[in-house]
């Protein structure tokens, strides 16, 4: 009888002390939009940046590096460093406020370098060498080039504004030829 009285007073405290629950009432609010995630895709150090006094001695040695390199897929490579290596300073000298010409000249220069790096891949892939990872690399560095000047040419002023969306548009128009030959 003893057990019985115990297991009930047990029973009843176990009732007693568990908590209700009540279901969650969702109020009818806007939700933010969630901002893209940042491609994760590491840009290299520039080096000499364009106005400094040796810098034609930077472009000098590159051109040099270009002209000695054979294979398409390697120059491709050396292609696309350098577009980075290009976008970067543009980044560093339109936050250091230099002569914005220069930015531009350099962003161009990056664009420049970037199509040549399309164009490296395509004459590899007609010598059939294997650039599958190569593809991914070029359509991840596609991607962060154009989240980072739309970066710029969302904090621009409006003097500059145009001319780094007309840059936008010249990155989002080789994305689609690397996903052209990417589907290929």
């Amino acid at each position: 009888m003893g057990k019985i009285f115990v297991t009930i007073v047990c029973f009843l405290i176990i009732l007693s002390n568990t908590a209700s629950a009540f279901a969650q009432q969702i109020s009818p609010s806007i939700t933010p939009i969630p901002s893209p995630t940042p491609v994760e895709y590491q840009l290299p150090y520039p080096g000499i940046l364009p106005g400094h006094p040796f810098y034609f001695l930077k472009s000098l040695r590159d051109n040099i590096m270009s002209l000695l390199i054979s294979s398409p897929l390697k120059k491709a490579e050396f292609n696309l460093l350098q577009s980075d290596k290009n976008l970067q300073a543009a980044l560093y000298l339109y936050g250091q406020n230099k002569d914005n010409e220069t930015v531009f000249q350099t962003l161009q220069a990056s664009e420049d370098y970037f199509k040549k790096t399309i164009d490296n891949i395509e004459e590899a892939k007609k010598q059939g060498i294997n650039v599958l990872e190569f593809e991914r690399k070029i359509t991840i560095a596609s991607l962060k080039h154009q989240e980072l000047v739309s970066n710029l040419a969302e904090s621009a002023k409006d003097s500059d504004k145009k001319q780094f969306e007309s840059s936008l548009k010249k990155m989002q128009d080789l994305d689609r030829q690397v996903k052209a030959f990417n589907s290929k």
